[in-house]
């Protein structure tokens, strides 16, 4: 049985997921055209749900 998760091991985990894809991307100058919408999805989705990470692919950068 899974214990209960705290907002705060989420917010660690989204921490962490952002951090991986910054370390993964070698074009630092592009990292708003391709990396920020990514690392939002990331974090909506670890804090929230999937369902509210549907009105980001609306927002083109």
């Amino acid at each position: 049985m899974k214990g209960f998760v705290t907002s705060s091991e989420k917010a660690l985990e989204a921490s962490y997921l952002v951090s991986l894809r910054i370390a993964k991307t070698e074009q630092f100058h592009t990292i708003g055209e391709n990396l920020i919408l990514l690392v939002a999805k990331d974090i909506i989705l670890t804090l929230f749900s999937e369902k509210a990470t549907i009105e980001l692919d609306n927002i083109t950068l």
